[in-house]
């Protein structure tokens, strides 16, 4: 039973997203309210202050990473399709 209630955030996000009635931002929020009433009520430790400050903490550390990968990945996509649109900006047409 444990197992399932600590999936409820994960399975939230999911539904929300297959049923179509959620787009992704509200899917996120439905899933990070109820991570929160998990992490609150079933958590086998009592939830301090400092604890919470460590967690988002490590909570922000990954989130950065993910972002520094998408966006070093977004940089790319575009110096490449930049070199290629200048490329065929320089070549010489071949119409006669």
């Amino acid at each position: 039973m444990s197992y399932f209630v600590w999936s409820l955030p994960l399975l939230t996000v999911a539904l929300g997203i297959a049923s179509g009635r959620l787009n992704s931002m509200t899917a996120g929020l439905c899933g990070c309210l109820i991570a929160a009433l998990v992490a609150l009520w079933a958590a086998p430790a009592a939830l301090t202050p400092t604890g919470l400050v460590v967690t988002l903490g490590k909570g922000l550390w990954l989130a950065w990473l993910v972002a520094a990968v998408i966006l070093s990945g977004l940089l790319f996509r575009e110096i490449v399709a930049g070199t290629r649109s200048e490329a065929n900006e320089q070549r010489p047409s071949t119409a006669t």
